[in-house]
């Protein structure tokens, strides 16, 4: 069953160490250039000129795309936390961001929050076409939404972990940083990703 990822079910990220430590590594990488090794720009800013190749606009959308996860598993983690809904601003877009941050006014509201683990299996770019890259993966979704103020699970909510083919659609900004504007999951099935 297709459906459009929903803020409330489950955004997912683990915040990993060693996946922020590969990111970063990566995503500088991407950003020096051959005269001594410096950053000659943002390392999210590499943008689609002739002298950048396939494999680094890949790695820089996947680590973009990371990030955005990351950022929406911390709210889900914490939806009232201010340093958290300002770094949305910088890895989402909209139509989702505005979508987010409603769910996350929610969340917040009402005294839900996420918890458990997350894996992002193995994301990989399938094309890019001018400002907008499509992104799949499989993630492995142990998260559970829990009522704060008890620490239990919502009734109504499974808490058993899920597989999730997910698609998301990468817009790049006028700056040249590549967002989150859109995300689709197949709930209990990889296929394509």
């Amino acid at each position: 069953m297709r459906e459009v990822v929903e803020v409330r079910h489950r955004w997912r990220s683990r915040p990993a160490c060693g996946l922020c430590a590969l990111v970063v590594v990566v995503l500088t990488a991407a950003g020096c250039s051959s005269a001594g090794g410096k950053p000659s720009a943002a390392p999210s800013t590499v943008g689609t000129t002739s002298t950048t190749t396939q494999a680094q606009l890949d790695a820089v959308i996947v680590g973009q795309w990371l990030l955005s996860q990351q950022a929406l598993t911390a709210l889900q983690r914490d939806p009232t936390s201010s340093a958290a809904n300002l770094l949305l601003s910088d890895y989402v877009t909209e139509p989702l961001l505005s979508y987010s941050r409603t769910q996350f006014a929610a969340r917040a509201r009402d005294g839900l929050a996420d918890i458990g683990t997350i894996s992002f299996g193995h994301p990989r770019v399938t094309s890019v076409s001018g400002s907008k890259a499509t992104v799949v993966s499989c993630i492995n979704d142990g998260l559970a939404l829990i009522i704060k103020a008890t620490g239990k699970p919502l009734p109504g909510t499974d808490p058993n972990p899920e597989v999730e083919g997910t698609t998301s659609t990468m817009q790049q900004s006028p700056s040249g940083v590549w967002m989150l504007s859109d995300s689709t999951k197949d709930v209990g099935s990889c296929a394509g990703a």
